[in-house]
């Protein structure tokens, strides 16, 4: 077990370092900013992709964690003014089964055109089709044969809607001997543009215990620029006309997947179902 320290009350633990949720080590990049939650027991290891470098923006790590630690984590978190718990979703699935977990949001757009052209005319049916703008989550477990450990595929898509681009497809309609004249009408088509990290891999877990997948951050950076009309463009004076902020907005998910083996005989006798044995 892990027990909050006080360096000044806790006189039982001198020796011993209180860590601090969110703080990695081993040279490995921050999971998040410090939420200052120290504790002394047992931590995880965290392990760094094979190959990566832990220094760019696209290293992902993971860490295993107790049920101490992460009530820790999820406590911290849920009271820091920085970090936000969306979603806790849960789903149970056969052993070898895959089960997937959507938290986006669907954006619509005009994926297709369908023409219906007729006598001198013409004109197109826009078909849309759904964008997810979000996390989808994708796990696969298999439990060992002593039913203690679940070895889990996991394959997480982090996908972010950055625009999209608009292309027109022309036709062109006649008249039809009745007066009418020729004309061009335009339709459009959308074209998609997303921001895609898409990460698998397999661990094994403990029953009851948690794998804290992190790293994939995000820095949206604006300038803006305010001035006096007219003097805010005069070099070298301009420095006095004009105010120039620059804002950066960093964002860091983190997924947390806790797997739990229910034994079916296990939960007849919760419901008092009699067992029958042959």
């Amino acid at each position: 077990a892990a027990y909050l320290v006080n360096p000044i009350r806790d006189h039982a633990y001198p020796n011993q370092t209180p860590l601090v949720v969110g703080t990695a080590g081993g040279g490995l990049q921050n999971f998040s900013n410090n939420l200052m939650i120290p504790y002394n027991g047992p931590q995880g290891s965290l392990i760094a992709p094979t190959n990566a470098i832990p220094g760019s923006g696209g290293t992902f790590g993971i860490a295993f964690l107790s049920d101490v630690e992460m009530y820790f984590f999820l406590t911290a978190a849920q009271g820091d003014t920085r970090a936000n718990v969306l979603q806790a979703p849960k789903v149970t699935t056969f052993n070898g089964a895959s089960a997937t977990i959507v938290n986006a949001q669907l954006q619509w757009y005009v994926a297709a055109l369908t023409p219906i052209v007729g006598p001198g005319s013409v004109a197109f049916v826009p078909t849309p089709a759904p964008l997810p703008n979000g996390v989808v989550l994708t796990v696969t477990p298999v439990v060992s044969a002593d039913r203690r450990y679940v070895r889990l595929t996991i394959a997480p898509v982090f996908n972010t809607i950055a625009g999209f681009t608009t292309i027109q497809v022309p036709a062109a309609v006649g008249g039809s001997g009745l007066g009418g004249g020729a004309a061009t009408i335009n339709a459009t088509l959308q074209l998609p543009q997303t921001n895609t990290t898409t990460v698998s891999t397999t661990v094994t877990v403990p029953d009851g215990g948690t794998v804290l997948l992190g790293g994939v951050k995000q820095l949206n950076e604006q300038r803006l620029e305010y001035g006096v009309p007219v003097l805010s463009k005069i070099p070298w004076l301009d420095r006095l006309f004009r105010n120039v902020g620059i804002g950066r907005v960093s964002t860091s998910l983190m997924l947390m997947v806790t797997p739990r083996i229910i034994i079916l005989e296990e939960e007849e006798e919760k419901l008092g179902i009699p067992s029958t044995a042959l």
